[in-house]
């Protein structure tokens, strides 16, 4: 069972990197690139609608596109960060045992 215990941190160490990786790629495909020439970051949206026990609401703001990108970015690394520093383990104590021992402990990071 140990041996498995090398690739299977491994793995988790290039997914883990890759997620890295991910964040200020997705800002750049975002805000550098030109996919689309209708719509880009700076594409108006003029309201938030949404349907509460089959009744739609509307609340009239004006945002762009690039600005919910940006909030939901932030909620997005603020999250990674809680998960890779962990409140009780973080990313390196929790691939320990799995190398040393071989054993995946569930519940040892979130």
């Amino acid at each position: 069972m140990q041996a498995l215990g090398i690739p299977f941190s491994a793995l988790l160490s290039v997914i883990f990197g890759l997620m890295i990786l991910a964040f200020p790629l997705g800002a750049y495909v975002v805000f550098n690139s030109n996919l689309e020439d209708s719509v880009g970051y700076d594409f108006p949206l003029s309201g938030f609608s949404f349907f509460f026990v089959g009744i739609g609401f509307e609340i009239p703001v004006e945002y762009e596109l690039g600005d919910v990108f940006i909030g939901l970015w932030c909620v997005f690394i603020i999250l990674f960060s809680i998960a890779f520093l962990g409140p009780k383990t973080n990313f390196q104590k929790a691939l320990s045992p799995i190398m040393s021992e071989g054993k995946y402990e569930t519940k040892s990071n979130y």
